[in-house]
């Protein structure tokens, strides 16, 4: 009933989210004014969420009005019909066993026997389960006898309920006498009559036998003699009260008469007391409004004692924040004052190299300034030897004859001439080289100027960059979970580790695979399922901490809990599980090993490749562990669920985010949750609830083991079913199975041809395995990688064929037996098809139910009493219909080839008894792929000789 309890407020809630709703401030006016009580607690609640938390701890089991009245205020229907319902259900629960077995033993009780009903309540029973048991049974005493008297006993822990029916004295004389018959005979008592009732006689004693005095005694015993004497002492009962009425009534007269003897009396004192009574009222009423102002006061007082009690847990989270952000802090002012530096250095550099730049430019311009000087003395030297040339030359013109001065002017004119251009070149020369170391400087000025400009950009851009970065790194990450709600990411590790490209190409993996195309809703990725194990986990743990302080649970064997469940799916490839069914395929096909036993160990290699890729990482964990190595070793241990080598005062904290021996653990529920939301499932399954009952106690084996409660197997069981109906209709259903196997099928095409970046190469999707560098970068983009880079034809005709829908041929399903299993089955169908080799085309898919390992699992429990003891055979107990099938595919459009296998695999389940089984209709294969001819036998077998020769060659 209390599970039913819990339920109703969940539905209301998501009823709540998904209607219009008013906000949360409205919802917390209406409620302060109809529950003053409720104000401090009101304020605190952020979300609809908290608010119905806090009205479900202040409800009881048949008390829920304060969600009735929050339903019709908001006047949603279907939040009311859910209210109408349970208060049926808690209607219908009043009437059960426990009332049918009180009425019951009640209507035989005889008034003439005091009969005494005590109920006890277990000592360790929860306080809300001693209040329910309290409230019902009341209500059920409440419709029983009035004459039925009532004494609760409150105990620390328990209460006693005591019924018993009082006795007149007329019926305990009866009783006593018809217990003490045999004493009246020896006393030779004639008659015995108490009041009008005769208990006991003998009629004659002259005449009468022993014989018949036995039989006369007798009969008073027998039920018909008792009714007999119970209707006497019923008679006697009226007539004692008639008789008290008579002297109640005599007596009634004389107080009459006293009344009006005082009546007067009364009059006259009616005046003083009306004074009196003025003078009362004015006091009462001022003592009335004292009392008001005091409990005014003291549920003030109370509020404020709550308020500080919830801020004191709020001040240590501060503390803790505080503490955090001075180290930021410090980290901060620490890596200011390097910038600074850095700042001053290059300012300085920058006007070192300017005025180094500006000495240059100087000697240039001197030098420059120098040989114009030198150039503007040539020029003079040179007009002063033309004018001498000139005198020379009209003296020389005087003296000489004519023709002869004439040949010489002629000579000294082209020589002046030749000294002008040469001057002209000379001056020309000077300008321009002048002109070009000019423009020279200019231009390394500018540059200087626009190599400033940018410095200091760049560091305004550093500054900021530097803050953002500063308040990233301090802000909490916040993801908006669509099963938890709100998820707060505040550790400065954990948010560290979220940040790595290791973590964040979990974004890119879906969990479900492929199977988004087929129900879009399953289109949530592997970073979404790694939250919620970490916010799972950490509740876990801390729930066991609150619980049991005695386990000396500390704050980093929190975080490693958490770090392990974050990382726990670090390992995961392309489509998740498709990427494993690859590698088996490809195991197989090479006759190798496996490059990890299971995704457990590619996580941790993915972890440890996460630590060495981001050098700041490991400060952070020596900054918040004191043995950092120690708790990383831990780290790994939680994440395979295997090795007890560190920690070993707590191994119960191994399973907690994997555990191979029950089955249940943090990524079992985490996914089933949200596997079934992807479906509409209607879980059952409280996490918080289960989580508060989970004790840790020394068992058979002498060891400390998680131990769940011996009512909680049902409940676990559930959840398994649940998990089955998953694999059902979910990851096994026909469709997405068609989908993970035709994506599996193009990976083992295409893995011949390296298309995955390492460090310095390229390698082959099966070998990215091998390096963690390389395998970074597989994630679901693969098929694009494979569409542009991989020229085959199939593969291509696959890639086109999940685009548009289409499938791969459907055969049939088989039932394994110990005779015929998969490999069997396979060369069979392959011996039997005449037409053509379809040994690569033939695809057999096992077809899982989640049961299968469970004769494997075991859980611990405990009882009541504090017993403790394991479930083996009724824990994870599978249906017995959950036989081992397997699903026969064809990668082929041929749609004869498909008709011929079918009639093959039919002839097998007839012949061997292979049922279950079934053949599916041509119906199913309507949107086949596109025709690709498979090889003729011939052509296969001449194909693997030139391989085995090519082999033998290489």
């Amino acid at each position: 009933m209390r599970l039913q309890f819990g339920d109703t407020f969940v539905k209301v809630e998501s009823i709540l989210k998904t209607v219009s709703q008013p906000t949360i401030d409205e919802i917390k006016k209406s409620l302060r004014f109809s529950y003053n009580t409720l104000r401090p607690q009101l304020d605190l609640c952020k979300d609809i969420t908290g608010i119905l938390e806090l009205m479900s701890d202040n409800s009881s089991l048949d008390d829920i009005s304060m969600l009735e009245y929050l339903v019709n205020k908001l006047n949603i229907e279907e939040a009311k019909l859910v209210v109408q319902e349970y208060k049926e259900v808690i209607e219908e629960f009043s009437k059960t066993e426990l009332s049918k077995c009180l009425h019951e033993w009640f209507s035989y009780a005889s008034p003439l026997q005091c009969e005494r009903i005590t109920i006890v309540v277990d000592q360790e029973t929860e306080d809300y389960t001693l209040k329910d048991v309290r409230r019902l049974s009341a209500n059920i005493f409440d419709e029983l006898s009035p004459n039925v008297r009532l004494n609760v006993v409150r105990d620390e822990n328990s209460f006693t309920i005591t019924c018993s029916f009082p006795l007149i004295l007329s019926e305990q004389l009866i009783t006593a006498a018809l217990n003490n018959i045999d004493v009246l005979k020896e006393n030779k008592v004639k008659r015995l009559t108490i009041g009008y009732c005769t208990v006991y006689e003998i009629k004659d004693t002259s005449t009468a036998t022993t014989t018949e005095i036995d039989e006369y005694t007798s009969s008073l015993s027998t039920s018909s003699g008792l009714m007999k004497q119970l209707m006497l002492s019923l008679s006697v009962q009226l007539i004692n009260s008639k008789e008290e009425v008579t002297t109640l009534n005599k007596e009634n007269m004389t107080v009459k008469r006293g009344a009006q003897l005082s009546k007067k009396e009364a009059e006259s004192l009616k005046e003083t007391l009306d004074a009196t009574n003025k003078i009362v009222r004015v006091s009462i009423a001022e003592s009335d409004k004292f009392k008001r102002m005091a409990a005014e006061s003291s549920q003030l007082l109370q509020e404020k004692v709550l308020h500080l009690t919830e801020r004191e847990e709020e001040n240590e989270n501060l503390k803790e924040i505080k503490e955090l952000l001075e180290e930021q802090l410090a980290l901060f002012q620490s890596e200011k004052a390097e910038l600074v530096e850095k700042i001053e250095e290059t300012q300085i550099q920058t006007v070192l190299h300017q005025e180094e730049n500006e000495a240059k430019s100087n000697e240039e311009i001197e030098m420059l300034q120098m040989k114009i000087t030198t150039i503007h003395s040539q020029r003079m030297e040179m007009d002063k030897k033309v004018q001498e040339l000139m005198l020379k030359n009209k003296e020389l013109e005087k003296a000489l004859p004519k023709d002869k001065s004439y040949q010489v002017s002629l000579n000294v004119n082209s020589l002046v001439i030749e000294m002008q251009n040469l001057q002209a070149q000379v001056e020309q020369l000077s300008n321009d080289e002048a002109h070009r170391k000019l423009e020279h400087i200019e231009k390394q000025n500018d540059i200087l100027l626009k190599e400033n400009e940018k410095l200091h950009i760049e560091v305004s851009m550093l500054r900021k960059q530097n803050l953002w970065k500063q308040k990233q790194d301090t802000n909490p990450i916040v993801f908006q979970d669509d099963i938890y709600g709100e998820i707060v990411v505040d550790h400065p590790l954990i948010m560290r580790i979220v940040k790595t490209r290791q973590f964040q190409r979990l974004k890119d993996i879906k969990k479900l695979g492929y199977t988004y195309l087929n129900i879009p809703k399953a289109n949530y990725s592997r970073l979404q399922h790694s939250i919620g194990m970490y916010f799972l986990a950490g509740q876990y743990v801390k729930q066991l901490r609150r619980r049991q302080p005695e386990l000396n649970i500390t704050d980093s064997d929190i975080l490693c809990v958490q770090i392990a469940a974050l990382c726990f799916n670090l390992g995961h490839g392309p489509f998740s599980h498709i990427f494993e069914m690859f590698l088996d395929e490809m195991s197989k096909k090479d006759n190798s090993d496996r490059p990890w036993k299971n995704v457990s160990e590619a996580s941790v290699k993915m972890f440890d490749y996460m630590l060495e890729d981001n050098e700041d990482l490991m400060a952070n964990f020596e900054k918040h562990f004191d043995n950092p190595k120690e708790d990383i070793a831990f780290i790994k241990e939680l994440i395979q669920g295997t090795g007890y080598e560190h920690h070993k005062d707590k191994k119960f904290l191994h399973k907690i985010v994997y555990n191979k021996k029950s089955g249940l653990d943090v990524s079992m529920i985490d996914s089933t949750m949200r596997d079934a939301a992807v479906l509409g499932k209607n879980l059952t399954f409280q996490w918080r609830v289960f989580f508060n009952q989970v004790r840790v106690l020394r068992c058979d084996d002498g060891e400390l083991h998680k131990c769940f409660s011996k009512d909680d197997l049902e409940t676990c069981n559930d959840l398994f079913r649940t998990r089955h109906a998953l694999f059902r209709e979910l990851y096994y259903l026909r469709k997405n199975r068609i989908a993970s196997v035709m994506i599996r099928r193009i990976l083992v095409k295409s893995n011949g041809i390296p298309i995955i970046k390492d460090d310095i190469r390229r390698v082959t999707i099966s070998d990215a395995t091998k390096s963690m560098s390389a395998y970074t970068q597989l994630n679901d983009g693969i098929l694009s990688v494979i569409k542009h880079f991989i020229d085959d034809k199939e593969v291509q005709e696959l890639l086109k064929c999940l685009e548009s829908l289409e499938v791969i041929g459907q055969t049939g399903w088989v039932t394994l037996t110990n005779d015929w299993n998969e490999d069997r089955i396979k060369q069979h169908i392959v011996r039997s098809i005449k037409s053509c080799d379809v040994t690569d085309q033939l695809i057999l898919d096992p077809i899982k139910t989640g049961y299968e390992n469970w004769n494997a699992l075991t859980q611990y429990y405990y009882t009541s009493d504090g017993k403790t003891g394991q479930w083996k055979q009724e824990w994870a107990q599978p249906p017995q219909f959950a036989d081992k099938q397997l699903r026969i595919l064809l990668v082929s459009g041929d749609r004869v080839l498909i008709k011929e296998v079918q009639k093959t695999l039919q002839k097998l389940i007839t012949d061997e008894q292979l049922v279950p089984g079934e053949i599916y209709p041509d119906e199913e294969n309507y949107n086949l792929m596109p025709q690709v001819p498979p090889l003729k036998k011939e052509e296969a077998t001449e194909l693997k000789e030139e391989v085995a020769s090519a082999l033998a060659t290489v």
